[in-house]
């Protein structure tokens, strides 16, 4: 299985886990989960657009970020109405506003990683809270937000992301070792590996089982799949092939948060659910990344 397929399969067994329980009642019955859930569908476009949108190559980067900004949204809703256990943040404040601490607090861990987008950032904000009206519920959401804000970056999972990302593999000299292929002759962050984790007890916690052996069957078939299938001009490869192809060629943390955008956005599952949804995803996606 390759690199890509891991993650995707890891991703989707998240949301196939979230979309099971979008039909049960993880709630109390006197507590329900009923505020619209637009502020964190609303803060994942707005972290998507502040790293380049598409034009954001660095999807290791972009994997944590997501995975911090929501963090932080998930923290900040549950510090307003308790309802899962938080992540980093363990103060409570029942009298702010919930919406207003998920918006601030995704915005406050935004600009401390994109201090050049403060202008954008801060013109979202603005333009949010200015639907809130004024009040101490209003005043406490932004306190409070500061609070959760630093406890996510306090933890430090943004401490490697200005190291060089080119980085050269030992040589090739036997059948097996990694072979550059122009124009990819680079690793891209080695050290990213050494990445701290969020969900995940250590980076090989889940290994797969390693690859055929050179010398056997398995890999002699395997081997001439992937010339027969992935040769440009295949005469073997499907329509759908082709497609599946192209449609993973959007990158997992970019593809895989627009889909929970989607889902989100149909099922309604509420505020709470839904922040949780992104934490739990972008936890998933960052930590399959640094595995």
């Amino acid at each position: 299985m390759n690199q890509k397929l891991k993650i995707v399969v890891a991703v989707g067994l998240i949301l196939s886990l979230f979309l099971a329980a979008c039909n049960k009642n993880n709630l109390p019955e006197t507590t329900p989960d009923n505020i619209s859930n637009a502020v964190i569908i609303k803060w994942n476009e707005v972290a998507f657009e502040t790293m380049g949108g598409s034009a954001n190559q660095h999807s290791l980067l972009g994997s944590r970020i997501y995975a911090m900004v929501h963090m932080a949204m998930h923290d900040a809703v549950n510090a307003t109405q308790p309802r899962f256990e938080t992540y980093a943040f363990e103060g409570k404040e029942p009298t702010a506003n919930t919406e207003v601490a998920a918006s601030s607090a995704a915005h406050g861990v935004l600009k401390n990683l994109f201090p050049a987008r403060l202008s954008f950032l801060d013109s979202v904000l603005s333009n949010y809270l200015s639907t809130i009206p004024q009040g101490e519920p209003k005043t406490k959401g932004v306190v409070l937000s500061i609070e959760v804000a630093n406890a996510t970056l306090g933890l430090g999972h943004n401490s490697n992301g200005a190291q060089n990302h080119f980085g050269q593999p030992v040589p090739a000299v036997k059948p097996g070792d990694y072979k550059l292929v122009l124009p990819f002759d680079f690793i891209f962050a080695p050290f990213w590996e050494h990445s701290k984790l969020f969900s995940l007890e250590s980076k090989d916690q889940f290994r797969p089982l390693p690859p055929p052996a050179l010398a056997s069957e398995q890999y002699a078939i395997d081997f001439n799949e992937v010339k027969s299938v992935g040769l440009l001009a295949s005469t073997t490869r499907t329509a759908d092939q082709s497609a599946f192809a192209k449609y993973w060629y959007e990158t997992s943390e970019t593809g895989w948060n627009r889909i929970a955008r989607v889902v989100a956005t149909e099922r309604k599952p509420g505020l709470f659910k839904t922040a949780r949804l992104f934490a739990l995803l972008n936890f998933a996606i960052a930590d399959a990344y640094t595995a």
